[in-house]
């Protein structure tokens, strides 16, 4: 959406856009596409963010001194930027900036900016956080936590590696599985699954509490037990039974052949064996 809105007005070539109607058409489609979960607006050299459109001329918010905004300013900067969320105004609700800088200034506007809906997106992320131990998570490429759900107080904007940066390395592909203690988290350990959100810098995370993600597992497990030790007392009784029987078998050859040494004279009868019968 922001490489669209470039586009247009690269080849309008307007200095005063916010009150076109083809661009507020433009706007307005992109957010109607999103269900508004984006909303797209411009900035000026200065940090004055405006709507599209604004009949008014006034800004409807100020982003200077925000990392994104910082960043674009540097000229070495370059294609999109993700920012930390922020509250346009106060009270407002939580968005996460994403922006980058026109390709030619339009009059004093020179970033394009998108802003998603964290509320909104989190309503989205509950579809894959099963169970009450699942969460999806955004963590920027730097490690910063950029959203959570189920939302936990001061998890956007933390460093997660602040910790234990080696665990940087278990991020280092565009997709693979970590599990985690959660001890900068909601101190539930979880096993999880990850992807990077390529031309973005994002890595998704999707996780699941460790005794829900095994509970199947160890139910088998328990099934396993449970019929092994049937299985292995019912074995120690027959060989308890056997033990005595053969026993008691040879306490009577014993006793059978104790007799017939005893007699001097005597019949007696036997198998092919020579067992005394």
């Amino acid at each position: 959406s922001l490489r669209t809105v470039d586009l247009w007005l690269l080849t309008r070539g307007q200095r005063e856009p916010l009150g076109d109607v083809s661009l507020a058409q433009l706007a307005e489609t992109l957010r109607d596409t999103s269900r508004t979960l984006v909303d797209v607006m411009l900035v000026d050299a200065r940090g004055a963010v405006f709507r599209i459109p604004t009949s008014t001329g006034l800004a409807h918010a100020e982003v200077a001194g925000r990392d994104f905004f910082e960043l674009l300013n540097t000229p070495a900067t370059e294609g999109l930027v993700l920012g930390l969320p922020l509250r346009l105004r106060a009270g407002g609700p939580l968005q996460l900036p994403l922006a980058m800088r026109l390709s030619a200034p339009a009059g004093e506007l020179v970033i394009v900016m998108a802003l998603i809906d964290l509320q909104r997106l989190g309503q989205l992320h509950q579809n894959f956080a099963r169970g009450p131990a699942g969460a999806v998570a955004m963590l920027r490429g730097d490690g910063i936590g950029l959203s959570r759900t189920p939302e936990l107080a001061g998890f956007a904007g933390r460093d997660l590696f602040a910790q234990n940066p080696e665990r940087r390395a278990d991020f280092i592909d565009k997709q693979g599985f970590f599990t985690t203690t959660g001890a900068v988290s909601d101190g539930v350990k979880r096993l999880g699954a990850y992807q990077t959100l390529e031309g973005f810098g994002v890595k998704l995370l999707v996780s699941q509490g460790e005794s829900a993600t095994l509970e199947r597992h160890l139910q088998q497990r328990r099934l396993v037990l449970g019929m092994s030790s049937v299985i292995s007392a019912a074995a120690l009784a027959i060989t308890f039974v056997l033990s005595r029987m053969q026993r008691a078998a040879r306490l009577r050859d014993a006793a059978l052949q104790a007799t017939s040494n005893a007699s001097p004279m005597g019949l007696f009868r036997c198998d092919l064996q020579g067992r005394v019968t």
